[in-house]
């Protein structure tokens, strides 16, 4: 007979008690309840990262995907992969630190190649006289009017959102006031000098970085970055996608969490610049084809199955207010046109960014993230070829046991001598995992020392090289030394 009632899971050290249904994984119920346990492969039960130990309690037996990740030893003392346990009974549970999502290592400061201003949307000071009984423009007319003494004659619209908050503002303002003009459009109005601001981000997969900008002078007034909440639902495209086709509210769920961090980066800017939400006028988000689509919530199912096809392949512009962005009330976002497959619109900046496509000679640009794309010039050739492959997946733990991203403990620099091997990491705490870097090193390295081939096949015949599990290896770092005991 089914248990109706949920069962009580409570997870430690994190202390916190959580109910979950006897068909709900633990990986989900721990999601849900905003515990973040790390997943590359967004709980399907094949990366191995989702690892847990079952204090207490009866659960489903071990998988045959847990039978072949973890070990005999580890499965008799109670090791198993949260995605493929469910509870049987009320449990308790311990979550080791390296099971959880942990803050990364965030780079946002650039070297941003300087570009003339010309901005869409113009800020334009303006003092009118107040309305009287021989007077009784209406506000928006009275205001066009006064534009048309500075910037020449025209036709002023202005959305529904703009026309909420404009009457009350100029009367508060006392008629002298900025107004921020899009074409024709009144985006917005703010006080007397403010200027236009720009918002700028680039949607990674893993990470976003948010900047700042001042639409007049072209200057970055401050730079943000965060996790991409979506992580938890896993760490490469494909599996977010196809948590999207499994859930009905998957969708709806992806875009809210982004949403929300994007929202969030934007008052961390304009705390750090001292300015308001009323000045950021205009925006752009570039992102992978799959990120823009998780984004705006356009249709992905076509997008996750060859021959992998976009919803729409030109530049998209949204109100900022329905995407829950605190802006100006006519402000919109800006989303540069994907190119095909998962190339997207990080691409397209990235080539324009460089001037990739005005470069006299043969050229190769390559954006290395979670998602890597790579466009090849040619002078003379009519198009640019592009091609994207997933890469962090590989190095951050799909494909490789011990990868994980740049977060505390993971080694970035390897340098192994005849006598030992010496490692960096991160905040310099215990070593539990390689990132990307670290990866790009040890490789080297191994190549360096001659432990591999060219191919990357371990020599068996040199004395430093062991063997595992999993066939031939070379320690790193001894489990008794690390931070994971492993």
């Amino acid at each position: 007979m089914r248990r109706s009632e949920p069962f009580q899971i409570q997870f430690q050290p994190i202390g916190k008690r959580v109910a979950a249904p006897a068909d709900v994984d633990l990986f989900a119920a721990a999601r849900e309840s905003g515990i973040d346990l790390a997943s590359a492969c967004g709980g399907e039960g094949s990366c191995g990262q989702c690892r847990i130990v079952v204090l207490a309690g009866e659960t489903t037996p071990p998988t045959a995907d847990e039978a072949f990740i973890l070990t005999e030893l580890e499965l008799r003392q109670g090791e198993r992969l949260a995605c493929c346990t469910h509870a049987r009974s009320d449990l308790t549970v311990q979550v080791p630190r390296d099971s959880l999502i942990t803050g990364q290592r965030l780079q946002v400061a650039a070297d941003l190649r300087q570009i003339p201003p010309d901005p869409l949307v113009r800020a334009y000071p303006l003092e009118l006289a107040p309305p009287t009984l021989a007077d009784v423009r209406p506000d928006l007319t009275r205001l066009a009017d006064g534009l048309a003494e500075t910037a020449g004659p025209r036709e002023v619209t202005a959305d529904t959102a703009v026309l909420a908050t404009l009457s009350s503002f100029v009367r508060e303002q006392a008629w002298r006031f900025t107004a921020f003009v899009r074409g024709q459009e009144l985006v917005g109005v703010a006080a007397w000098g403010k200027r236009p601001l720009g918002f700028a981000v680039d949607l990674g997969t893993t990470k976003i970085a948010a900047y700042l900008v001042d639409l007049e002078t072209g200057a970055d007034l401050a730079a943000a970055g965060a996790p991409n909440p979506q992580i938890g639902y896993g760490e490469d495209v494909i599996s977010r996608l196809n948590h999207v086709h499994r859930h009905p509210d998957g969708g709806q769920v992806l875009a809210a969490k982004v949403r929300e961090t994007l929202d969030a980066l934007l008052g961390e800017l304009l705390a750090q610049a001292g300015a308001a939400r009323a000045q950021v006028v205009d925006a752009c988000i570039v992102g992978n084809t799959a990120m823009t689509h998780l984004l705006l919530q356009l249709p992905v199912s076509q997008l996750a199955k060859a021959p992998y096809v976009a919803a729409a392949g030109s530049a998209l512009s949204v109100r900022a207010a329905e995407l829950g962005l605190g802006m100006a009330p006519g402000a919109a976002v800006y989303v540069p046109p994907c190119i095909g497959g998962f190339v997207g619109a990080d691409h397209v900046a990235m080539i324009l960014a460089c001037d990739l496509d005005q470069q006299e000679r043969v050229v190769l640009g390559i954006d290395i993230g979670t998602n890597t794309e790579i466009a090849l010039r040619k002078p003379g050739a009519p198009f640019l070829t592009s091609a994207s492959c997933a890469s962090g997946p590989a190095f951050e733990g799909a494909h490789i046991g011990d990868g994980m991203r740049a977060a505390s403990g993971a080694i970035e620099k390897v340098r192994i001598t005849p006598a030992d091997v010496a490692l960096t990491t991160i905040d310099d705490a215990p070593a539990v995992g390689l990132c990307g870097s670290g990866i790009v090193d040890v490789t080297a390295e191994l190549y360096r020392a001659g432990l591999i081939n060219q191919r990357g096949r371990f020599d068996q015949g040199n004395g430093r090289v062991g063997n595992g599990r999993f066939g031939p290896e070379f320690c790193l770092v001894p489990a008794a030394r690390s931070g994971s005991g492993r």
